[in-house]
């Protein structure tokens, strides 16, 4: 995977960091957790696997 990540172009990686970063925020205001947000993500993953609408 560190392999990958060296790959991508930089302005790519500038998004994929400021992402994280915008993340880390949202978490600190909503004050939850990372596993909390990962839950939600597999959830809303999980739903979209199953053809249902968010």
């Amino acid at each position: 995977m560190v392999e990958a990540i060296r790959q991508l172009p930089p302005a790519t990686l500038g998004a994929l960091q400021k992402l994280g970063a915008n993340l880390a925020v949202a978490r600190l205001r909503r004050k939850e957790s990372l596993r909390l947000d990962g839950d939600e993500l597999l959830s809303q993953r999980q739903t979209f696997d199953a053809g249902r609408s968010w």
